[in-house]
């Protein structure tokens, strides 16, 4: 339990460092203060950004990320139906941050779609489980 305790630590530690990389990287090079970029890989899409509000809305999509992440790692000792729950909202940010990287999270009825799709978490927590959990449940 300790080695699991202190990867969890190390994960949300890194996930909210990399929230102030921005910052890092303005104090280190200031003539990132300025700089343009058109990052996004949708071919026929172009939205120059500044290149440290790239690097802000990168990180703080992969704290999200990495925060679910954590939660679902946590809540599968403890809970089949919280795993489930925090898996759909994983799933929803991680699709988030590839849609940001793909077209600045343009695709508005995607966003429609991954909304209703977690909807599901209604469904789940009415669901039947049978499995029981590697602990004793706190739900």
């Amino acid at each position: 339990m300790k080695k699991f305790t202190i990867l969890i630590a190390i994960l949300l530690f890194i996930g909210h460092a990399l929230t102030e990389l921005h910052s890092l990287l303005l104090v280190r090079y200031p003539e990132l203060a300025t700089k343009e970029v058109d990052p996004f890989l949708k071919k026929d899409f172009s939205q120059p950004i500044l290149f440290l509000w790239y690097v802000k809305f990168m990180s703080e999509d992969a704290l999200w990320c990495i925060t679910y992440f954590c939660m679902a790692i946590i809540s599968y000792k403890y809970s089949q139906k919280l795993f489930i729950i925090v898996s759909i909202f994983f799933i929803y940010h991680a699709i988030d941050q590839l849609l940001f990287m793909y077209n600045y999270k343009r695709s508005y009825a995607t966003y429609w779609v991954l909304l209703a799709s977690s909807l599901a978490v209604l469904v789940v927590l009415f669901w039947p489980t049978k499995k029981g959990a590697l602990y004793k449940s706190m739900i």
